[in-house]
């Protein structure tokens, strides 16, 4: 039977009392497929219920080909979902406020730190030196004083990386979406960037969305875990993280819920 199809994005609210965390993005019975060169309809994602609370840092976990990086790609508006309901908080502008980190940084080559970072104010015709004051402040903080005046070639990936998230971060963006940015890093310097990203949000409260097939990641950063299974993805379970921060890999509680999150995920793997 053919799923129902509704609108696909709205960009108003649901009436309801207020709330210290109101939800900045909720989805609702979403869908997605693809169409193969053979013209077979092949469903990604079925069903996907997800409510997001502004200043949440959530994670979503899931063997590769689960369909996380189209999950991301529907909130950003970069496809459509082809059943169900994206509905954003009525502050949110979807052109000027959501900031995308992608796997494979997205520096402009020809531009050194400095410039790149402030390049999302440049759009926003902010006056250069107010732009380049709050520029140097991010690399500041996200550790690459001294570099601004570098090209990317000229930078290791941890490093392009830490560039590239402050570039997302300068547009004070209310909602950061996160593709697997530390996936191909080493395992020191990724370690590094996640206590920095941890701080960053922190000081922020920039609500964020971190798409990770990492486990251990997905505990040491967040605060929930959605758990996608696999083809057609639907969420296996949507786990909040209690544990107090900074998170220690060896503890019982954290063992347990790295063990639980493989055994969902290993589990259906076998299956299919």
């Amino acid at each position: 039977m053919e799923r129902k199809r509704i609108l696909a994005v709205n960009t108003g609210t649901h009436t309801s009392k207020p709330n210290i965390h109101p939800s900045i993005i909720r989805l609702e019975h979403v869908g997605k497929d693809f169409t193969t060169e053979s013209g077979k309809r092949i469903a990604v994602l079925d069903d996907i219920n997800l409510d997001i609370k502004t200043g949440q840092l959530v994670t979503v976990v899931g063997a590769t080909g689960t369909g996380k990086t189209t999950l991301l790609n529907l909130i950003a508006s970069i496809c459509k979902a082809d059943q169900g309901r994206i509905t954003l908080n009525k502050t949110l502008n979807i052109c000027n406020e959501i900031a995308y980190v992608f796997q494979h940084y997205t520096l402009l080559p020809w531009q050194n730190v400095l410039k790149n970072v402030a390049f999302g104010l440049q759009l926003r015709k902010i006056p250069i030196r107010q732009r380049n004051d709050d520029a140097m402040k991010l690399i500041d903080k996200v550790g690459l004083a001294g570099f601004e005046k570098a090209y990317p070639h000229e930078l290791s990936g941890g490093m392009r990386q830490r560039a590239a998230i402050a570039q997302a971060l300068a547009i004070k963006p209310k909602l950061l979406l996160m593709d697997e940015p530390f996936g191909s890093l080493d395992d020191t310097t990724r370690t590094e960037l996640q206590r920095m990203l941890i701080d960053l949000h922190r000081q922020t409260q920039t609500t964020t969305i971190f798409v990770t097939h990492n486990i251990d990641e997905a505990i040491i950063l967040a605060d929930r875990i959605v758990v996608l299974a696999q083809r057609p993805a639907v969420i296996q379970q949507d786990i909040t993280i209690d544990l107090p921060r900074p998170r220690n890999r060896t503890s019982r509680q954290f063992t347990d819920i790295y063990l639980k999150i493989r055994n969902m995920i290993t589990t259906k793997e076998v299956i299919e």
